[in-house]
């Protein structure tokens, strides 16, 4: 069975190589062109671009996947199926007909819930206790097509965006080598299911999201916190400066305060902050220019102490 592989992030990549080390046949690899990046703006190749010359595969990497010109330029590998993690593009009508099989997708919710390019970050930043990967065939609309595989996973209380995108990444790449074993044992002719349920979708961050409201309550900012570490990193403001919070540890939600935002105690755990209603602890800080550090430290260098306030 011959694969056209699409993918762009780290996420990406990893499913790729595991597509590659379990000896299924990849003609050929699309990703994003190279992009400028870090402080030099060099151009750097996507991880899955590494990926794919590491292992001699040819790599496509088109400004646009749906012009007629690269469509006919995909045609030429003669794909029998199309296997897409995290691109970055929705594919039109001419991609579709492409592979002799279509494209699937592999998406990191239980569909129809989180639609759309943000739905780790967004299940996390709601406070979902579960989610998943959903395997389906790509059709015309945004992650609304038929259902080939799924699998249920339980989110840790304090798990964080980085840790659970890690853990959902290795189970896709797991799921993605079953499907494809299932799917050339059965010729293609697999069963596909409708998705079931109230839909929902998961946009792309705003730069206003990145910070903390403190009028919310404490559950919120918790979630809040955790669903943007490692990175970007929840934003707020402390003496008029912009600082970044991670490490959320718990929260509590009985209790109102005359100030949202106040620094009530700092232990070996973290700061317990005051929010619209209850408390969060959180464990770590970043300075502007600074590395990541606990609030111990800070305490005991005399650059935070309890009463501080972030706004």
């Amino acid at each position: 069975m011959r694969i056209v592989f699409l993918g762009t992030p780290e996420y990406s990549a990893h499913h790729l190589e595991k597509m590659i080390e379990s000896g299924f046949n990849v003609v050929c690899v699309v990703t994003q062109p190279d992009r400028p990046a870090g402080r030099g703006y060099k151009l750097m190749e996507s991880p899955v671009k590494r990926i794919a010359l590491k292992h001699n595969l040819k790599v496509l990497q088109p400004e646009n996947p749906n012009t007629s010109e690269f469509v006919e330029e995909l045609k030429k590998y003669e794909p029998d199926l199309g296997i897409i993690v995290s691109y970055g593009w929705i594919l039109k009508d001419g991609m579709l007909k492409v592979p002799k099989f279509g494209y699937f997708n592999v998406h990191p919710s239980l569909l129809p819930k989180y639609r759309g390019p943000e739905p780790i970050r967004r299940a996390l930043e709601n406070g979902e206790r579960r989610t998943g990967i959903t395997i389906f065939k790509i059709d015309e609309g945004i992650d609304s097509g038929k259902i080939a595989k799924m699998v249920e996973v339980e989110i840790g209380e304090r798990e964080n965006y980085g840790e659970l995108s890690e853990r959902l990444m290795k189970i896709g790449a797991e799921l993605l080598v079953d499907f494809l074993r299932e799917f050339e044992n059965k010729e293609g002719r697999i069963e596909l299911k409708d998705q079931v349920g109230v839909g929902s979708y998961a946009p792309k961050l705003k730069k206003e999201e990145l910070f903390i409201d403190w009028t919310a309550n404490a559950r919120r900012i918790f979630n809040k916190i955790r669903s943007l570490d490692p990175s970007p990193g929840a934003r707020t403001k402390l003496k008029s400066k912009l600082v970044k919070l991670f490490s959320a540890i718990s929260y509590e939600m009985d209790g109102e305060h005359d100030e949202e935002g106040v620094i009530l105690d700092i232990t070996n755990e973290g700061a317990k902050i005051s929010c619209g209603r209850g408390k969060v602890i959180i464990g770590e800080i970043q300075l502007e220019g600074k590395r990541r550090t606990n609030f111990m430290s800070l305490k005991n260098g005399r650059v935070i102490e309890k009463g501080d306030r972030f706004s």
